[in-house]
């Protein structure tokens, strides 16, 4: 007699008290299906291990673009940081160069008014020098 009752998993043989389990009958189909599930649960024991070990391998490799990746963002920041500072030293020197050429133009404009009053004075000769000299109730210089 096979068993009253069945496990609700694998449906394995459970008797009651009455039964009568036969070897050949209830024990051989009880461990055939034991062995199936066993082999069933290592297959996709070993399946899981390889996706598990194929998802750690990518997130390594994740890992380490991200490390990469990482690194040129900071040397990116470093050139960004490089650059500002060569702008800002451009900048001052180009007001630098705009406060000394403004100094260069007032310069060269006293320097053409200086030259300018000095041609008007360049016109008095010699003569009208020794006539305005006489005017003043001065004798003739001596040649």
């Amino acid at each position: 007699m096979s068993s009253t009752n069945k496990t609700p998993n694998y449906n394995l043989p459970q008797w009651v008290g009455a039964d009568h389990p036969t070897f050949l009958g209830d024990f051989n189909t009880a461990f055939s299906d034991i062995d199936t599930a066993m082999d069933n649960n290592a297959t996709a024991a070993a399946e899981a291990s390889q996706i598990a070990n194929t998802a750690k391998t990518e997130a390594e490799t994740a890992g380490t673009t991200a490390n990469s990746a990482q690194t040129t963002a900071q040397a990116a920041q470093s050139a960004a940081q490089t650059a500002q500072s060569t702008a800002e030293s451009a900048k001052s020197t180009a007001e630098s160069a705009k406060s000394t050429a403004e100094s260069a133009k007032s310069t060269a404009e006293s320097a053409q008014s200086t030259a300018a009053n000095a041609v008007r004075v360049s016109h008095i000769t010699c003569e009208s020098f020794d006539n305005m000299y006489i005017m003043v109730g001065n004798q003739p210089p001596e040649e």
